[in-house]
């Protein structure tokens, strides 16, 4: 192979063009040797991740807030005259 010495007049259009040859590479790779290994069951329970969902983190978080606020209202009279 030869070595460019040139200077890349245009930094993004660069790097975008070596991602999308990457890319390809990648794919025609793949095609002459598929992946040579499947996953474990070890290395799935390596990359699961328990945690709940953002959208569901942020619907109990609601509801706990929620529950919070009414269970003070409860408790407080004089709070329970003031509209939420």
């Amino acid at each position: 192979m030869t070595e460019r010495a040139a200077a890349v007049d245009n930094a993004e259009a660069f790097l975008v063009r070596s991602a999308s040859n990457g890319g390809w590479d990648a794919y025609r790779r793949e095609r002459r040797e598929p992946p040579s290994s499947i996953l474990t069951e070890t290395q799935i329970a390596d990359v699961r991740d328990d945690a709940p969902l953002q959208d569901e983190a942020l619907i109990a978080r609601h509801r706990h807030l929620h529950s919070r606020h009414s269970k003070e209202s409860s408790n407080n009279p004089a709070s329970s005259s003031m509209p939420t």
